[in-house]
């Protein structure tokens, strides 16, 4: 349910269970998983992100985000 986006608080309406032991959970199943994976998997899907905005007086700012899914390379792209 963490993994697909529930909070912590829902995930302990929906089961019953304490939102510590639910946290305590999570933490567990994290420190059991690598910490990144292998360089040679290649992705079958990338993701790109544009984001537009403007500050002060309409100066443009572009910020342009790529990511490999199911990992934790990050690229970002623009003025700042």
């Amino acid at each position: 349910m963490y993994v697909n986006g529930m909070g912590f608080r829902a995930i302990e309406r929906i089961t019953g269970v304490s939102r510590t032991t639910i946290i305590d959970g999570v933490k567990l199943v994290g420190t059991l998983l690598p910490d990144a994976y292998e360089a040679e998997t290649m992705p079958e899907v990338g993701e790109l992100d544009q984001l537009e905005t403007f500050v002060g007086k309409k100066n443009q700012i572009w910020h342009r985000s790529c990511c490999r899914p199911f990992s934790h390379r990050d690229f970002r792209l623009g003025s700042r």
